[in-house]
């Protein structure tokens, strides 16, 4: 045997002696997963860092769900044999293997079976991401969308599927980069032509006709007090002068589209995305109820919990 495949399978042969003993079922009929008090410290931490403030108990007893919740969907996946059939899961292991030993002249079947047994798909962040990915999508197979389910949906959420006011006007701009401290003055001057030959404003990077804009789009353009006041508008006369971070702005709306209510046959794909997502996330929450009674979750006692 070739000298570092020796010594990867011989630490292999440690690791699978150290994992047997963590795992010794001290339940009956059931696998034990330990969660350590640094892995608590840590996510503690994290929260710490993003929300300003510490976990409360709940918090804390949700986090280390979550870490017991992972690490079950990774052993399921090592049991059914996902971590040596995934194509992102091989090139990732030979990745590690190729980059620690870049003068190895393994091949690639050699080096991956050494991964597996040195426990490289159980340590890797990025290999158990993708176990728990997989998992996770097996779960959730056989999950379906029904009519009822889809009225539900649009029902319950009117205003993400009704179909918001649009506005469509013309324009006629005073540029902050061309006037500069004569702004207002300039607005005035166009003010006073409004209507005749002589209103003409300054170029406009997006044009001079807007056309069937929502208030969302508007603001994405103009900002968002343009975009209420151009709503606000009344139509078949000129509005403004608007502000807008480009300049001033006088608008003439020429056509208003109210908003209409959600029609299930006008937003049904939209909707089935998010009713199956929904049905997708049920299908798995509750295939986990039936995971966890497989597995005893036992916390360091430098956690404050025990489970």
């Amino acid at each position: 045997m070739k000298p570092l495949l020796h010594f990867l399978l011989l630490g292999g042969v440690f690791f699978a002696a150290q994992r047997l003993t963590e795992n010794w079922p001290i339940f009956a009929g059931t696998q034990t997963i330990f969660i350590r008090s640094n892995e608590v410290d840590r996510l503690q931490a994290a929260w710490q860092r993003t929300q300003g403030s510490a976990q409360d108990a709940a918090q804390r007893q949700r986090a280390i769900q979550q870490l017991a919740d992972d690490e079950i969907l990774v052993q399921e996946a090592l049991r059914l044999g996902l971590n040596r059939s995934d194509p992102v899961v091989r090139s990732r292991l030979l990745q590690n293997l190729r980059f620690a030993y870049p003068d190895s002249s393994e091949d690639d079947e050699s080096l991956f079976k050494a991964a597996l047994a040195l426990g490289m798909d159980e340590r890797d962040f990025v290999v158990r991401q993708r176990l728990i990915q997989r998992m996770q999508q097996r779960l959730a197979t056989g999950a379906v969308v029904t009519d009822e389910a889809l009225r539900r949906d649009v029902s319950a959420h009117p205003q993400r599927y009704a179909t918001a006011t649009r506005v469509s006007f013309r324009q006629l701009f005073v540029s902050a980069d061309v006037h500069g401290s004569d702004l207002p003055a300039a607005a005035e001057r166009l003010r006073a032509a409004l209507g005749s030959d002589a209103a003409v404003g300054d170029p406009f990077v997006g044009g001079h006709q807007v056309e069937g804009a929502s208030e969302a789009d508007l603001s994405k353009i103009f900002g968002s007090r343009f975009a209420q006041a151009a709503m606000a508008a009344a139509p078949g006369q000129w509005s403004g002068p608007i502000a807008s971070p480009h300049g001033l702005h006088f608008i003439y709306v020429e056509s208003v589209l109210a908003a209409q209510p959600a029609d299930l046959a006008t937003v049904r794909q939209r909707a089935s995305y998010a009713v199956l997502a929904q049905a997708e996330q049920h299908r798995v929450q509750q295939a986990m109820v039936e995971l966890r009674r497989r597995y005893a979750v036992v916390v360091d006692v430098a956690s404050g919990a025990v489970q």
